[in-house]
């Protein structure tokens, strides 16, 4: 299919409308060669870019930040990934078409470097909202999984680019486990919205729902009020204040989730009154 734009549609009054945007909506569609733009008013998920097949959504935010500055907001969705990743690196499995994997472009310069975890908090609350609009109850497990049932149903990979003490850019890309009814072997622990809810669901819908989750949390971080953020985040944190077992370095630790620092870090304290602080990486569950 040649040429740069092939349909150009108008149309108002989508069952996309929300309070936030209005109640009446014009949007715009441009399909190009392997892309489809999505457009409606100013804010997150305002503009989306759809691919059918990339390697990665946060890699193709990365290559569209070098070219120009997007919209904030922005939407990179891909219909498949053929090398999606998720934290440190590990591949994120995703059958084509069956669940939701993009990635939001967003300019916190007010955020400084050392605070850029309540980024995680804000995307993580959004999954969490997401599901529980659906009937499905979830958690935080640290430092950036989504759990429900036990099973990991949704993951975060933040990326940012600093600029001195601030970020310049944040791509926050997300993997929502919607439709796939079967992971296989090397993923016996992730869990699907259907597979909860035994009903299929309108990916569409969900990706609305996620922006409009995280622009009302994201909104509350410019407001200067993100005590309420941390306290949200605690509230669905895996694990807090029950006592589990930890593999660190040092070996099997007994211990009880106390809280997250403004780092980043996971505070745990031993059976020995210890308060002690882990990076990612540093401590994993015992499960």
């Amino acid at each position: 299919m040649l040429g740069a734009i092939v349909v150009f549609i108008v149309f108002c009054g989508c069952k996309y409308s929300t309070k936030e945007h209005g109640k009446k909506i014009c949007f715009y569609l441009i399909l190009t060669h392997n892309l489809l733009i999505f457009a409606t008013m100013k804010g997150i998920g305002t503009q989306i870019i759809r691919l059918l097949t990339t390697d990665s959504t946060n890699n193709h935010a990365k290559e569209l930040l070098k070219k120009e500055r997007p919209a904030e907001g922005v939407v990179i969705m891909a219909n498949e990934q053929t090398a999606g990743r998720g934290a440190s690196l590990n591949s994120w499995q995703s059958m084509p078409g069956k669940n939701l994997t993009c990635s939001l472009i967003i300019y916190p310069s007010n955020i400084e470097a050392i605070n850029q975890f309540v980024l995680s908090k804000i995307c993580s609350l959004a999954l969490v909202e997401v599901l529980k609009l659906n009937g499905i109850e979830a958690l935080i497990k640290w430092p950036n999984d989504i759990i429900a049932d036990q099973r990991k149903i949704a993951g975060v990979l933040i990326e940012n680019s600093l600029s001195g003490v601030h970020i310049q850019h944040s791509i926050i890309g997300i993997g929502l486990n919607i439709n796939q009814e079967h992971f296989g072997d090397a993923l016996p622990q992730a869990v699907s919205m259907k597979m909860l809810c035994g009903r299929y669901f309108d990916i569409e819908a969900i990706l609305m729902q996620f922006c409009d989750a995280f622009a009302k949390v994201y909104a509350e971080l410019n407001a200067g009020r993100q005590l309420g953020i941390d306290k949200a985040y605690l509230k669905f944190l895996f694990g807090l204040n029950v006592p589990l077992v930890f593999i660190s370095d040092r070996g099997e630790l007994d211990g009880i989730i106390k809280g997250v620092n403004v780092s980043g870090q996971l505070q745990v304290k031993t059976a020995s009154g210890a308060l002690l602080s882990f990076g990612f990486k540093e401590i994993a569950f015992k499960l």
